[in-house]
């Protein structure tokens, strides 16, 4: 379905059920795959000592622990924690960002104002089970969800949740949440995606924002601050 304002989208969340789940992306061509499944073209363009996946993930994540020690102010206590600890601070992962709430989806379907060309999508799914903390696992053996332990301010801010995606063998493309052919029929029940047309994206900004979900609120802290300030010289 297609929406024209706050009321609109309001109203098209009625009848969801409270176990709903939201993803909202800018442009609505863009496919449900996690950060490191989007590097695999540009490994198909170089010669790769990678041979599956899980070697790829294991020397990036390796690197950012080594790297990142000077800068850490505590120390994750399992893989999934490191995973989203990195991908917060733009590391390619298995992990897939999502929230509880739907104006926080929204927000992210908008919050780009360089892809105001391209019409926005908000996702939406049910998951079939729920892992209720990030406890440790060393591969993930199929579509895994979980509510993580709030690491930092932004996720808790975002009422975050992440799915965790499995590995194909060896090198071959990731497949896409909205495949219906990929991981729904065993892991999520497939939900419908609400289209954000783009000539209506500054008009919903706005709208949002008056309700309270903007830079400010959903990056806590001094950039949040300063980017809500000056978003109103870009509209």
């Amino acid at each position: 379905m297609t929406i024209e304002n706050i009321s609109d989208y309001i109203n098209a969340l009625n009848d969801k059920s409270e176990h709903t789940i939201y993803r909202g992306q800018a442009n609505k061509e863009w496919e449900l795959i996690p950060t490191i499944g989007r590097l695999h073209n540009k490994l198909e363009n170089h010669n790769t000592i990678y041979g599956d996946w899980g070697s790829l993930e294991k020397s990036l994540l390796s690197q950012f622990k080594i790297q990142s020690a000077p800068y850490m102010n505590f120390t994750p206590a399992t893989k999934l924690e490191w995973l989203i600890h990195a991908q917060h601070h733009g590391l390619p992962t298995p992990l897939l960002d999502w929230t509880t709430n739907p104006l926080v989806a929204l927000y992210f379907s908008l919050s780009e104002k360089s892809k105001d060309d391209c019409d926005g999508a908000v996702y939406l799914r049910i998951p079939k089970t729920w892992r209720m903390d990030s406890d440790d696992i060393d591969s993930i053996p199929h579509l895994i969800l979980f509510y993580p332990k709030h690491l930092n301010p932004r996720v808790a801010a975002q009422s975050g949740c992440f799915m965790a995606f499995p590995y194909p063998n060896k090198m071959t493309p990731m497949a896409s949440l909205s495949d219906p052919k990929s991981y729904v029929s065993t892991e999520v029940y497939l939900a419908e995606t609400i289209i954000i047309p783009k000539d209506k994206k500054p008009k919903l900004r706005k709208q949002l924002s008056q309700l309270g979900i903007n830079h400010q609120t959903m990056f806590p802290g001094l950039d949040g601050i300063t980017k809500q300030i000056l978003s109103e010289f870009n509209e």
